[in-house]
């Protein structure tokens, strides 16, 4: 038998994925010699039948001898098998015990690598939670990792991996070839959820259902059968790499006796089928593929390329390869000069579009016009797609009646240096999540939508020629009120940049994107231009930043079923000391070190925290991904350090360049701004319509989206409603709030906030320890600098009001519109009592409703 290798999501034997269809076989009373797998007629007729039913393995739950392992290969059955150690003793830390597992662990992989019937091993199965509490679950997560090297070192390229269960989810291990998971779940809603997370927990690992099964007793044979077919189904619907299902029969002996209360089995304890054995068969002979999709949609996958050519053969290769049964491939050749051609003559089925080097939105524009499909795809020239790829694309998209759908893309094993570092730096084409499944963003080298949606928003904008159209169009369908869904299974191998040359102007061409979007889209930015998600982003193996930390859900006593592991996201200080901004500030403070010592030392150590903060976010990285040369963590470093700097700056240098047609505008101060708000921090109106504030808050972001006016609504843990950057100085904070006084009247309470921005927040911190530091050396040019900053602030300051009084005319001008009109409040007033209007303006904002 072939050796069976983990990469990504699935198990290979050689370049064909092999998924595993096993059956947890029991365990027998030990024999003479110990062997509780002895082989005798009954053992024959069961590996004979499993193989008959489609499965193409079997799990063991103890060592295996090389009789039973030569009956299972001379039956085509592979072996997964647990490797035995004390698990259920708190030997954490306990050097005796420790030495001895590891022992018999090394000898038990050892005698397992020499059986070609076994493809892989486990390292244990379900750690009592309450143990690794007690324990703590770094140090049980730092034993096993222990334990995996070990194993390693012996195992003759055997895939190694670990079988938790919920109760332990917690348990973080992606230092493991692939995870297994025991799951018993009936609901298939919750169970469909439950895998989806499991996906999400481990991005580019393989993950098993170690155990699935139903108790015939309880639940009944026909619901058993059910459950079944549906879970194996979902499994393959999710991604997962395999299954096994518990078990082949009632009979199981453990512990040192025959378990008799409950009925797994496919068979009964005299191997009498049961309905559920026929449902499995049925579902592995169909390879586990969902056909609730009774007619597929014919697709179009558009693949645009410009001197692509050391990668397209692959691309083009696996799109040959997929599964779909109704596509066509389009390339579209934008300006290509390598060996594109002589590539895509070896491709006779592949659609062919020749034109100018345009960029990559107008290539896929022209892409879309050839179309024929009703689902139309797209992926890069340098991605692989997965055979089943745009299967699980279209399923996503039909289940959920959805307009747009993506999936992840992988990282394929990089070999070299600085290969396997580039794949480790950050900034590469990620998804941002807003559910488990429904997305805020998918990359472009993994994205579907339908052919009417495409058309209906004109396709993508030409304005963005490198990257960020795929960003732009699906905020716009968002925005259209349409919905993009995301498949776990639906994954693509995505090359990443070959050379740090063209990484880092990947880059540069991404700071660029995103001040093009943020001229487009300036209400999904912050005051920094960085990008403001609802949504969590997965960034493939690298996961969230270890700066984020963890918790655990443990339940009352440690007692949840489900011990969930929740990651905190980045603290908004690291992304701070790595950016341009922050290296502006310590180059000042450096600078000024030619007037005193003091501030060149503070530079120094402003330097010293940021590289310190990009290095341990390297060493997370480097340490995440496996065995690595020490000197792939150096070039790592430097990448973490130069990936915020270049994206950064560029962005800013993108946003110094005129606008053109598209671009973002600060609020203007309105001279027609109402008298009675005109300097005020908190505004008042009265209505009697029925609108309410959330009406004004609506059409207020409406308006300032329209205009161009650079804004960003709350998130959803904010206690504020929206903040509008007045400059890259300053921003306002409005927060709303109402009083219902029935029959449609309502008062309606603004609040105005004017805040520093953080470039200001550096500029004037770097300012002030510049004075100071140069104080120390020459008093009369620390203050000469004193008054010119005082200067500078006041008039950023002044400019700032005038903008503001800009947001208060609008905020009026919406109120109006909505029959809201401003009220001079009182400092006292009966409870109950409606305000009193303002005295009549030579405007009224609205004429045509009367004031109260």
């Amino acid at each position: 038998m072939n050796r069976i290798a983990p990469r990504g999501f699935h198990f290979y034997e050689g370049e064909a994925t092999w998924r595993f269809k096993g059956v947890a076989y029991p365990p027998q009373r030990p024999d003479a010699g110990g062997d509780r797998y002895p082989v005798g007629p009954r053992t024959a007729e069961d590996l004979a039948a499993i193989a008959s039913i489609g499965a193409n393995g079997l799990r063991l739950y103890d060592l295996p001898g090389e009789a039973f392992a030569r009956a299972a290969e001379a039956a085509g059955l592979r072996l997964l098998v647990d490797v035995p150690w004390p698990k259920h003793l708190a030997l954490y830390g306990d050097r005796r015990l420790e030495a001895l597992t590891e022992r018999a662990v090394v000898e038990a992989v050892e005698r397992l690598g020499a059986l070609p019937a076994v493809f892989g091993v486990l390292l244990g199965n379900e750690i009592p939670p309450d143990l690794i509490r007690w324990a703590g679950p770094r140090r049980v997560s730092a034993w096993l990792r222990r334990l995996y090297g070990r194993a390693r070192s012996v195992a003759r390229g055997l895939p190694i991996g670990f079988a938790t269960f919920p109760s332990a989810e917690y348990l973080h291990l992606p230092f493991f070839d692939f995870l297994g998971f025991n799951v018993y779940l009936h609901d298939p809603g919750v169970f469909r959820e439950y895998l989806v997370r499991l996906r999400h927990l481990y991005p580019e690992r393989p993950v098993l259902l170690s155990e699935l099964g139903v108790d015939a007793w309880r639940e009944g044979e026909e619901r058993q059968a059910d459950l079944l077919r549906t879970h194996l189904e979902t499994a393959f619907d999710v991604g997962l790499a395999g299954t096994v299902v518990f078990a082949w029969t009632d009979q199981w002996h453990t512990g040192g006796h025959e378990i008799e209360d409950w009925a797994f089995g496919l068979t009964d304890r005299d191997r009498r089928p049961r309905p559920a054995l026929q449902a499995v068969a049925d579902v592995f002979a169909a390879e586990a593929r969902p056909a609730d999709v009774r007619t597929w949609p014919s697709a179009s996958v558009i693949v645009p390329t410009y001197n692509g050519a050391r990668t397209l053969r692959a691309c083009l290769t696996s799109l040959r390869r997929l599964t779909y049964p109704n596509y066509e491939t389009i390339v579209v050749v934008d300006g290509s000069t390598d060996a594109t051609e002589a590539i895509l003559a070896d491709f006779p089925e592949v659609r062919v579009h020749r034109q100018a080097n345009l960029g990559l939105s107008s290539a896929r524009n022209a892409g879309v016009a050839l179309a024929r499909g009703e689902i139309i795809a797209f992926t890069d020239d340098d991605c692989r797609a997965d055979p089943d790829w745009l299967r699980h694309l279209v399923l996503a998209l039909e289940r959920q009646g959805a307009d747009g759908a993506g999936g992840p893309n992988l990282t394929p094993e990089a070999p070299g240096i600085v290969a396997g570092a580039i794949a480790l730096a950050p900034g590469h084409a990620a998804h941002v999540l807003l559910s488990p499944t429904e997305a805020e963003h998918v990359p472009g080298c993994n994205m579907a939508f339908r052919r009417e949606v495409l058309l209906r928003l004109e396709g993508f904008d030409p304005l963005f020629r490198k990257a960020g159209d795929d960003v732009d169009f699906i905020w716009r369908l968002q925005e259209a009120g349409r919905r993009v869904v995301f498949s776990t299974a639906a994954f693509v191998w995505h090359h990443r940049r070959a050379t740090v040359g063209a990484y880092l102007r990947q880059q540069i061409g991404y700071g660029e994107a995103e001040a093009l979007l943020l001229r487009k889209h300036p209400h999904r930015f912050n005051d920094r231009g960085q990008s403001l998600w609802r949504g969590v982003i997965y960034g493939g193996g690298l996961g969230r930043s270890p700066l984020g930390g963890r918790h655990v859900h443990y339940g009352v006593f440690g007692s949840a079923g489900y011990q969930c592991l929740y990651a905190r996201p980045t603290p908004g200080w690291v992304h701070a000391v790595v950016s341009p901004e922050a290296w502006l500030l310590f180059l000042a403070l450096i600078l000024a070190g030619l007037f005193a010592p003091a501030a060149f030392r503070l530079g120094l150590a402003g330097v010293a925290v940021s590289l310190a903060v990009s290095g341990f976010q390297a060493w997370a990285a480097w340490k995440a991904s496996g065995p690595a040369p020490l000197r792939r963590l150096g070039l790592l470093w430097g990448l973490w350090v130069a990936q915020p700097l270049l994206r950064g700056s560029m962005r800013f240098v993108t946003l110094l360049k005129p606008r053109g047609t598209v671009g973002a505008a600060w609020p203007r101060p309105a001279p027609e701004a109402s008298p009675v708000h005109d300097r005020a921090r908190r505004l008042d109106f009265w209505g009697e319509a029925g609108a309410s504030r959330l009406d004004v808050l609506r059409r207020l972001t409406e308006r300032m989206r329209r205009w161009g006016w650079i804004h960003a609504p709350n998130l959803q843990w904010e206690p504020w409603d929206l903040t509008v950057l007045l400059s890259w100085w300053y921003k306002l904070r409005i927060v709303s709030a109402e009083e219902d006084h029935g029959a449609g009247r309502r008062r309606l309470l603004v609040r105005l906030k004017l805040l520093p921005t953080t470039l200001q927040v550096l500029f004037w911190g770097a300012a002030g320890l510049v004075c100071l530091a140069v104080g120390l050396k020459s008093t009369v040019v620390a203050r000469l600098l004193a008054v010119g900053f005082l200067l500078v602030a006041w008039a950023l300051f002044v400019q700032a009001l005038a903008a503001r009084r800009g947001v208060v005319a609008l905020l009026e001008a919406v109120a109006g519109e909505l029959a809201f009109n401003p009220v001079r409040t009182r400092r006292r007033r009966e409870p109950g009592r409606p305000p009193t209007p303002a005295a009549p303006e030579p405007r009224q904002l609205n004429p045509e409703v009367k004031t109260p």
